[in-house]
């Protein structure tokens, strides 16, 4: 849950105590408290009263809180998808996954809050904070992670890059498996895709040196060289341009044509690696949790490479530089 913790700390900075509180306490439990006798046709109502109330500006789709469960901000997800049944649905089921336990609770809240910040807290579901509410007007329903789909990853990143300004370079960061690849190849038509697994080191680049270094293993200084290049031709209005890419297997460099869009995406890990970030405006996460990616890795070709000589490499990367603390968005 550390993770998602700090990632809403920064991201709402006028948090309160209550807040947190929530945040942990259904990010733990999920909306067990509303389990007993929970209808369907009784939680759609009350959805269908909070989209008639203000509600907060070009907000995410949902937002992680814990491994576990998310929030879905309801009037996005309406705007978006237009019905509500499947959110209403995964909404009751999820009060049902996980009993309440207060040594659990207990357990979890003592991880992040002071006993100051718990002083006379009762354990029991408590409620935002008016200066959370009144500032970043929440509208959401909780469901467990079982119920995050694909297509609602998908839109969940479109969502973040068709908001940001024109002739932007984001990152689409996170874990092998997590699902980078599939994800912003659903948004090709929208947007330009760069894979970082077109810039892997040449043999006569893998110096001792150079694989020592974390994030190393891959060709960053031509990573940069592109993406300033794909800069300018967007500062001359130009529609194509051709980047410098490395085939791995025939250990021969290429070029690529890129038709350029308004917005691009560069997909994969090392795609935030410190030598070119500069070059990048914004930083999106894309979440798995352990148990999944091993899931995936089981299915994959060279598996054993995955587990013994790539995945290592990577959660140096992410241990280091710990990006889900600093980006723009987790997906």
């Amino acid at each position: 849950m550390k993770i998602f913790y700090y990632y809403h700390l920064n991201k709402y900075p006028l948090i309160q105590k209550e807040d947190k509180i929530k945040l942990i306490y259904q990010g733990t439990l999920g909306p067990n408290h509303l389990g007993k006798g929970l209808l369907a046709e009784n939680v759609k109502a009350r959805v269908m009263k909070e989209l008639l109330e203000e509600c907060g500006k070009e907000e995410n789709i949902y937002e992680w809180i814990s491994e576990e469960f998310l929030r879905i901000n309801l009037n996005k997800y309406y705007q978006t998808n237009n019905s509500l049944d499947y959110l209403v649905e995964s909404f009751v089921v999820s009060s049902k996954i996980i009993p309440y336990n207060i040594e659990t609770l207990g357990l979890e809240l003592g991880k992040f809050l002071s006993n100051d910040e718990l002083d006379g807290y009762d354990y029991k579901p408590i409620s935002h904070s008016s200066i959370y509410r009144s500032n970043y007007l929440p509208h959401y329903l909780v469901v467990n992670k079982d119920y995050l789909k694909l297509k609602m990853r998908v839109e969940q990143l479109d969502n973040f890059i068709k908001n940001v300004r024109d002739y932007s370079v984001v990152s689409v960061e996170g874990k092998c498996t997590s699902g980078k690849t599939t994800i912003s190849e659903a948004l090709i038509d929208k947007y330009t895709i760069v894979h970082i697994d077109d810039f892997f080191l040449s043999k006569g680049k893998k110096t001792a040196s150079r694989l020592s270094e974390i994030g190393g293993n891959i060709d960053y200084e031509l990573v940069k060289d592109n993406l300033l290049k794909i800069k300018k031709a967007w500062s001359e209005n130009q529609e194509k341009v051709a980047i410098k890419c490395f085939d791995c297997q025939r250990q021969t460099y290429y070029e690529k044509e890129l038709c350029l869009k308004k917005k691009l995406i560069l997909e994969g890990v090392y795609s935030y690696h410190p030598y070119f970030n500069e070059e990048i405006d914004y930083l999106a996460y894309i979440y798995v949790d352990d148990k999944t990616q091993m899931n995936r890795i089981e299915k994959r070709e060279l598996k054993e490479r995955f587990i013994n000589e790539w995945i290592p490499l990577e959660n140096k990367y992410f241990d280091y530089y710990k990006l889900e603390d600093i980006c723009d968005i987790i997906v």
